[in-house]
């Protein structure tokens, strides 16, 4: 039993640790106006759950400044205005 727990908590951890890295690998390639791997980098944390509006305003800016503006306004409202209102960016 102690060992099931274990794993699922290494598990989460290393889950957990991933995401970190992958946003901030989007969250260089951002900065660097690389817009197109950071778009792909967000997709992925979009898809895998983290949807929060910060990484969804970043990925819509992303696609905004790559001139693909159906997926930014996509995006921009799929935005939850109240959580977005709350978070620190």
């Amino acid at each position: 039993m102690k060992n099931i727990l274990a794993t699922t908590c290494f598990i989460l951890l290393a889950v957990s640790v991933s995401a970190q890295a992958r946003l901030k690998k989007a969250d260089d390639l951002y900065t660097l106006k690389s817009y197109w791997s950071a778009a792909a980098h967000y997709e992925r944390l979009v898809n895998s759950g983290n949807d929060s509006p910060s990484i969804q305003m970043r990925l819509a800016n992303s696609y905004y400044y790559m001139g693909s503006y159906e997926k930014a306004i996509r995006y921009y409202n799929g935005i939850r205005l109240a959580e977005y209102e709350k978070e620190d960016l």
